[in-house]
Formats: structure tokens, sequence, C-alpha cells
């Protein structure tokens, strides 16, 4: 790890003091308590984007560990994507988000809380394209792609379609919510967590985005199939600000393996995130594993400076 962590260092320091502004940094450093104290390096990333006027680039290379994730220094998110009619239709080819309910609008890699696609979809990224663009009130994603490397080889295409849109003017709630369709060959995920054997999967979801005054409601609830086995789940995470640098965080995760059989494992909690300033945020979560019956506290410290910043500093 500590080789890792050098090499990665080693290269920021060279792409900063080249001069490439439009990139970032980031360390995830945590102290985790459940069966003992443990200190880790949680993650590493750096980033590039590069803008054309007809679309862009963007590069990620990353250093994680967390659970259903390779721990190692690899490829992560990596795109180019062209816009058309406008910017009214974006087309995205490369190494991508599935745009499958939260996933679509919520990037959560450096976030402790962590919303369904581990539990349902068993990956975040996957290789493909995606179009996506507007129609009317309504936003669309139209994604399909075939798998990380060797996984590839299953010879199953996975295709998504998503649909959001305003909620309707009414009294009482106003935000977004979104529809997804799933099918496809994706990881099969059990109670005990991510096998390497690949499945057959449907999934039809929903999820909305609902600030109430300055507070923020994000959810989504996944139903359908692995195989012949009917899955489901939700997710709920509320951010209640106190000031303009610290907010409260509460979150319920719940995903039931075997619907007939009742293999549900919830996960709850909550905890404080500090905004220390621009580039600095300190983190205290609590949850608890209902499944496991198990504690989990988690401080997180999260560092982020765009390479500008870097090249800046004095070593």
């Amino acid at each position: 790890m500590l080789k890792r962590f050098l090499l990665f260092l080693n290269l920021i320091l060279v792409i900063s003091l080249r001069g490439f502004s439009q990139g970032n940094l980031a360390i995830d450093a945590r102290v985790l308590r459940n069966d003992g104290t443990h200190i880790y390096l949680w993650g590493e990333e750096i980033n590039y984007k590069y803008d054309m006027q007809a679309g862009s680039i963007y590069i990620q290379l990353l250093n994680q560990s967390p659970q259903g994730e390779r721990d190692d220094f690899r490829l992560g998110e990596a795109w180019f994507s062209l816009n058309f009619y406008d910017e009214k239709v974006f087309v995205k080819v490369g190494r991508i988000p599935l745009p499958f309910g939260l996933n679509a609008i919520y990037d959560p890699h450096f976030e402790v809380i962590q919303p369904l696609y581990q539990q349902s979809l068993g990956l975040r990224l996957d290789e493909g394209a995606c179009v996506s663009g507007s129609y009317g009130s309504y936003k669309y994603f139209l994604s399909a792609s075939r798998g990380l490397k060797k996984e590839r080889k299953e010879g199953k295409t996975t295709y998504i379609l998503r649909v959001e849109r305003k909620i309707p003017p009414n009294p009482f709630i106003k935000g977004d919510f979104g529809f997804s369709l799933l099918s496809g060959n994706l990881p099969l995920v059990t109670e005990e967590g991510l096998s390497n054997k690949y499945i057959n999967k449907t999934r039809i979801g929903l999820d909305f985005k609902v600030p109430i005054g300055r507070s923020l409601l994000l959810g989504e609830a996944h139903i359908g199939g692995d195989k012949d086995i009917n899955v489901g789940g939700f997710f709920l995470l509320f951010e209640i600000p106190w000031n303009e640098r610290t907010k409260f965080i509460l979150s319920w995760r719940s995903f039931n393996f075997d619907l007939d059989k009742k293999k549900e494992v919830s996960m709850g909690g909550g905890g404080l995130s500090w905004e220390i300033d621009a580039h600095n945020r300190l983190s205290l979560i609590y949850q608890r594993d209902l499944y496991n019956k198990k504690d989990i506290y988690t401080l997180q410290w999260l560092i982020k400076y765009n390479f500008n910043d870097i090249a800046k500093l004095r070593f």
C-alpha cells in the first residue's frame, strides 16, 4: 500500500507542476471501529477533465479499498463525450457509471454511507456507451455495456433506460424523481457479499431528490430478479444543515436478497459532516449493521485539491 501511495504522490506532483489546471486530487483517510480499531488510507484519486467545443474527455485514477471494489491502483472512470443539437443530446463512451437509480445523479465513491448499487447491481462502473438528453420536461439516459475486462466474456450486454423529471407543481414538495429499467449480466451479490459469479438480472428502480427547506432528502427503491429469485430494497439519506459548514446526516439502507425467503440485510445510522475549509472535510458516522449485529464507527478525513492549488504549495 505504501509503495502504491508514493507512486501516486509522485504522479500528482508531476502532473500538477506541468500546469494541468482541470484536474483534482482527493485523499480519503479513515479510522474505522467495529471488531477493533483500524486506521486506513482508504482511497486516493487523481482525475483530469479536458473540455472541448464538441465535448470533453475525463480520466480518473483510483487506489481505493471499499467493500465490493478492488484494492489497488487502477483506472476508475475514463470516457469521452460529444454533444449534438446545441448540447441537447450527449453521447458518452468508455468506462462510465451505470445510469440506474441514484447512480446516475449521485457519486458516492468517497462517501461513508453508500446507496443500493453495491447490493443490487454489484458494481458502479461498466464499459460501454450512454446517450443522454432532454425532451420537453423529461431527461433521459440510455446505456449499453458489456462488463469490465474478463467479465466481458460472459457475452451479455446490460441495457439501462432511465427517465427523470421535475415533480409536478403541488403545494407540498418540489424536486426531481426518476424511473429506471435494467436488464443484463451483472455480478451476483448475496447476503454474505459480492461474488465472482455473473448472472442475469432485471431491475426496476425509482429514485428522488427532494429539498425540504435547507435540508435534502435522497432516496431510491429497486425491485427485480436475480435469475428466478425475487429481490428488492430501498435507501434513504437525509442531510440537515446546522450552519454553512456543518450538517447532520441520517440514513437507512435495506436490501432483501430473496423476498420469498426473507434474506434481508439492513443498515442504518447517521452522523456529522464538517467542511473545515475548501479542501478539507471531517465526518463522524455511526452505522448499525442489523444483519451482522455490529456497530460501526467511522471517522473520515477527506482532502481535495485541484492541480493549480497543488502547484502553489511549497514543500
